[in-house]
């Protein structure tokens, strides 16, 4: 497909890698006011893959998001209207991003690290 311009290659058409990296480059696209994400544009790619195809190494979102239902299953067993809020809440997380894997960040004097304290060091996040 092109936007602004630019090429993408989402996946073999009708496939499910296709239909979710679409939906999250029109998703992503709206977001920004119709500025393609750095993904697609190839400046400090946030997906290390150029070839327009989601990469396929390391834990992906869904799997991340699977370890926090088993937690939250288990710190809110009595509370079901909480672990259906947060259902709800993770919902566009799962279906945008779900096969994307998980970024490790690197910042200046550190190591490698995951998680929300790293993304907030993070500019592209």
């Amino acid at each position: 497909m092109r936007v602004n311009g630019h090429d993408v290659y989402c996946g073999k058409f009708g496939s499910a890698e296709a239909k979710a990296k679409y939906d999250r480059l029109i998703s992503e696209w709206l977001q920004r006011g119709r500025v393609l994400p750095q993904w697609v544009t190839g400046a400090e790619t946030a997906e290390p893959s150029s070839a327009g195809s989601l990469p396929t190494a390391g834990p992906s979102i869904a799997e991340l998001l699977l370890a926090y239902k088993f937690h939250t299953d288990d710190y809110y067993k009595g509370a079901p209207a909480e672990r259906e809020k947060i259902r709800l809440a993770v919902r566009p997380l799962r279906e945008l991003y779900a096969l994307t894997p998980r970024r490790r960040v690197r910042t200046a004097g550190t190591e490698d690290r995951a998680g929300p304290d790293a993304l907030a060091d993070d500019p592209n996040a």
